[in-house]
């Protein structure tokens, strides 16, 4: 079964949750692009802006008229804007300035203002000193002026020189027309004729002789406007604008910033939740643990408490999605963490609670931290099997802290152990387990390090992923599902488990009497030698309820002398342990060397010890009692 990432379907939501993750980002870029506008602001050179206020005249008068929301008369405020800075009026300016600067040069430091509904023009130039700025608006200003009255002045002086002209005409035509009606008969029409037409010379000069006049008056003011407001030093630069650049910069880091941090949170695959898992891999999220505000202790979670009763919920899910039967359920976790621990632990008890019979098999032989969660040592377990240096009955821990849950950790020689796992070894397990346990949960190792969880795959009804919170990354999940699915394991689901590395583990207990091996010559079952006699068995009365005295690390003192023995009947006792090969006495008589025959063969027997016994193989009852018919 393929699942199909759905990266469109991503919500606004997860665009905060990133912002969220990333503000770190954001805030840096932000002020790093406020830094940079400050230092723009201070490195960059300043300049000043003065402004002179013209007023325009038009040169005749007329009816006011409004163009594009501005009043003008016969006066363009528009064009007049566009000769202030003509090359003829920067031209004109520079003279009277004497500055360095060309024409072109000087006319771009100048700009026209026009206010709407008004006959003004703002004259803005900018310099590098606020007394220059000031006196080149003043000069332009006045250059506008100039300019604008000898044009002014020009065009009546063409004016005038024409209506002269026409005057001069008008009059010599009326000279001749007056003689020749003079010569003409009195009442004759061509007389009459002659005074009708010497009529309409005469309107025509009187018409043009009071336009004259106008322009004789218009010629002796030519100015065409004045300046209103003089231009004066500004008090502060005008560039650079530090309440444009600071809030722009400010912006602009901030952009880049949220650029940056979708594109890390895009790039960085590590899962941060259980959305992500839903969203990006379709794989449901079956309980997702909270991040601890504090530092934590790595334990088995309480039924009462909101771990517990996340755990609680899921086995009852569990158990109706499985049914009837007995099932072996996978916790594989795709990256190397503690998640696959934390979540077969919890998963196993939660599924005791529930008032079936669990088992617990530590299959993760390099990396599992289960039997530190549970405060059981780590050996005889599941490697000491695989080797055939123990029996399951040898190897079955019960934690008091849950009932009816059987534990097997990983054992003592797990590096040789984990290259020795073979499929018919996982299935005399399971076999043998199935006899007295309903469920039978394997935590296996990291697909990224072993191929164990897909030969285990093959034989589980069910696989839950564990996930580590910011340590497992989606390509890792994804393949994971990816492999089970192919090998036929049903993926429930994810647990998803918030950061534990710094997590504080229980210390270690001291193995009970039971769980001793006889296997290793002077040596315990952690693999270590003591520096005391070598650990045998030892008969008991009871022998979970043999009390621990704390075992301090660096003596010579050997396990047993730390461990309290309630007293012993006469008899031994002939109670077979439940995963055990043979009664106790047996056992007990073969340890201690009662039995001269098996006295000085016990290690060679001991290292050729099957992983089952032919007790085993005829069948254990669920209470331990021998010779039932109960078959694995």
């Amino acid at each position: 079964m393929e699942r199909s990432s759905q990266s469109d379907a991503l919500e606004l939501s997860d665009y905060l949750a990133v912002v969220r993750r990333r503000w770190l980002i954001v805030a840096f870029a932000g002020l790093l692009g406020l830094a940079g506008a400050i230092a723009y602001t201070v490195v960059s050179p300043k300049t000043y802006t003065a402004t002179a206020t013209v007023f325009v005249t038009g040169s005749t008068a007329g009816a006011s008229q409004v163009v594009n929301g501005r009043t003008t008369g016969v006066v363009d405020l528009d064009t007049e804007s566009q000769i202030v800075q003509s090359a003829s009026v920067a031209s004109l300016a520079k003279q009277l300035l004497n500055s360095p600067l060309s024409v072109n040069a000087l006319s771009k430091t100048v700009s026209v203002t026009v206010p709407p509904n008004s006959q003004v023009l703002q004259v803005n130039c900018t310099a590098r000193t606020a007394t220059r700025s000031a006196r080149c608006a003043q000069v332009f200003a006045e250059a506008y002026l100039q300019n604008r009255s000898s044009t002014q002045s020009a065009a009546i002086g063409a004016q005038l020189s024409g209506l002269q002209r026409q005057v001069k005409a008008l009059q010599d035509k009326i000279t001749k027309l007056t003689t020749r009606i003079r010569r003409m008969p009195r009442g004759s029409a061509a007389r009459v004729s002659a005074n009708t037409e010497l009529s309409l010379y005469n309107n025509q000069l009187t018409s043009l002789s009071s336009h004259l006049a106008n322009l004789d008056a218009q010629s002796v003011n030519t100015t065409g406007g004045r300046i209103i407001t003089a231009a004066s030093a500004p008090s502060s630069p005008t560039s650079p604008r530090r309440t444009l650049y600071l809030p722009s910069g400010l912006a602009a880091g901030l952009l880049i910033g949220l650029l940056i941090a979708f594109w890390r949170d895009r790039s960085d695959k590590r899962i941060r939740g259980g959305r992500e898992l839903e969203v990006l891999l379709d794989l449901p999220v079956l309980v997702e643990l909270p991040a601890a505000k504090k530092r934590i202790r790595l334990a088995l979670a309480e039924p009462r408490t909101r771990t517990g009763q996340a755990f609680a919920e899921l086995a009852h899910s569990m158990s109706a999605t499985l049914g009837q039967g007995n099932h072996v359920v996978l916790v594989a976790t795709p990256a190397d963490g503690r998640a696959g621990s934390i979540t077969a632990v919890n998963l196993a008890s939660a599924l005791a609670r529930t008032g079936s019979e669990v088992a617990l098999v530590c299959s993760d032989l390099r990396r599992s931290v289960t039997s530190r969660i549970l405060g059981l040592s780590d050996s005889p377990g599941l490697s000491d099997v695989i080797l055939d240096h123990a029996t399951v009955g040898d190897v079955e821990r019960r934690p008091p802290q849950v009932p009816r849950l059987r534990v097997i950790t990983p054992g003592s020689d797990r590096e040789q152990a984990a290259d020795h796992i073979e499929r018919q070894v996982l299935e005399r397990l399971i076999t043998r387990l199935h006899a007295v346990a309903r469920y039978v949960v394997f935590e296996v190792a990291a697909a990224a390090y072993t191929a164990d969880v897909y030969a285990l795959a093959e034989l589980a009804d069910a696989a839950i992923v564990a996930v580590d919170v910011l340590r497992t990354s989606r390509d890792d999940v994804q393949e994971t599902v990816r492999r089970l699915d192919r090998m036929g394991a049903p993926v429930l689901g994810a647990v998803l488990i918030p950061p534990t590395d710094k997590a504080a583990l229980p210390p270690v207990a001291v193995a009970p009497a039971e769980e001793r091996l006889t296997a290793f010559s002077g040596k315990p079952t952690g693999g270590k030698p003591f520096a005391g006699k070598p650990i045998g068995r030892k008969p008991i009365g009871d022998r979970r309820s043999a009390q621990l005295e704390p075992l301090e690390v660096g003596t010579s003192a050997t396990l047993e002398d730390h461990l309290v023995y309630p007293p012993r009947a006469d008899e031994p006792s002939a109670r077979t342990s439940f995963f055990n090969d043979e009664p106790d006495a047996a056992a007990a008589a073969r340890s201690r060397g009662e039995a001269s025959g098996e006295a000085s063969g016990d290690a060679d027997t001991a290292r050729s010890r099957p992983l089952l016994s032919p007790h085993d193989e005829e069948g254990a009852s669920a209470d331990g009692a021998p010779g039932s018919s109960a078959k694995g």
